[in-house]
């Protein structure tokens, strides 16, 4: 396996107003490694962009950050403080855009319309002290990277592209400092089937050919079955399950990430329906999210202290009723 790129231990991110605070993130751990793709998923609202905001460094100043992430720079150079090390550092060493890059959701609606693709690689290069001559000879050969054509785009304003051209041109601009981690953030919204499928293929090709690791967030598991290497389940701010791709579809270890796969039918595939267990939601700061809509619930659910276990080599839950749920699939499939 290819080298760690990224290593995070247990982030926790509130945000604090004025009259309650909000945990967004709690204990999230994960190593990233180089020419991998992590496939983040959960429905909205469970922390996914917070955590990619808090490794860019861009949380609003509400946001009261904690935990450890280290990066390692393929020049050689480690940054272990990257949560806490101040934004005069930051720029300085380039971070932001030159270690790690984000392509933000809806992204491609964020050309300026007024300007042309040439325009924008240039402003975003002499931003960062290249040249002219320069940003348009790493602007062709970005674009060529993405699969378009350098001498058409580059002369084109946001209009005359497609949505899956803007969403390309886009990804160009985050590589164009050469990172060693891509950020996605649901690239393929507002795509079409097709153009979502070109994108994802793209994604699979870029992490060797830029020498990157991806982190792909989506609340679509469709999208990361089939580019991803692993994933990792988020609900209400907490990790319930992470490991290789194959694994966590073929023998998930947590009922929440069951019920995402079933939520996304295919023909000829068996769902397994799975009622609440009618166990009362937590009242504090301990238990399971998702007690109030599990059928395996019971009252030790209410203080589990949703620490990620491994179940199986490089596969984690933190279901304490993790070999409950197998157990109930195993006679599922032995009864077919």
């Amino acid at each position: 396996m290819s080298s760690v790129v990224l290593s995070v231990k247990d982030l926790n991110v509130t945000y604090r107003t004025a009259t309650f605070d909000v945990e967004a993130v709690k204990n999230v751990t994960f190593e990233l490694h180089r020419h991998e793709i992590l496939g983040i998923v959960g429905e909205s609202g469970s922390g996914k962009t917070t955590v990619a905001l808090a490794l860019m460094r861009l949380l609003p100043n509400n946001a009261v950050v904690s935990g450890k992430a280290t990066l390692y720079s393929r020049d050689g150079n480690t940054i272990d403080d990257v949560l806490s090390i101040p934004e005069s550092e930051i720029r300085r060493i380039r971070y932001r855009w030159g270690k790690i890059s984000i392509v933000f959701q809806g992204a491609m609606n964020s050309l300026n319309p007024l300007l042309t693709v040439k325009d924008h690689f240039v402003d975003t290069a002499q931003a960062h002290g290249i040249d002219k001559e320069e940003a348009l000879k790493m602007a062709a050969e970005l674009l060529r990277s993405v699969r378009l054509e350098p001498a058409r785009v580059l002369r084109s304003y946001p209009h005359q592209l497609s949505g899956g051209m803007k969403q390309r041109v886009m990804i160009a601009l985050a590589l164009m400092l050469n990172p060693d981690i891509i950020i996605l953030d649901e690239p393929t919204t507002a795509l079409d089937t097709l153009t979502q499928r070109q994108i994802l293929e793209l994604i699979k090709d870029l992490r060797k050919e830029r020498d990157v690791g991806i982190i792909l967030i989506t609340h679509d598991l469709s999208v990361v079955a089939d580019v991803a290497d692993k994933l990792l389940v988020l609900y209400k701010g907490y990790v319930m399950e992470i490991g290789e791709i194959f694994t966590v579809y073929s023998r998930p270890y947590s009922p929440y990430t069951l019920m995402l796969i079933n939520s996304f039918p295919a023909i000829g595939k068996k769902i397994i329906r799975l009622k609440p267990a009618g166990v009362t939601a937590k009242t504090n700061n301990r238990g399971c999210p998702f007690i109030d809509r599990c059928p395996f619930a019971s009252i030790e659910c209410s203080d589990a202290d949703m620490k990620l276990v491994e179940v199986e080599p490089g596969h984690y839950s933190s279901c304490i009723k993790a070999s409950v749920l197998q157990q109930q699939l195993a006679k599922v499939t032995t009864s077919e």
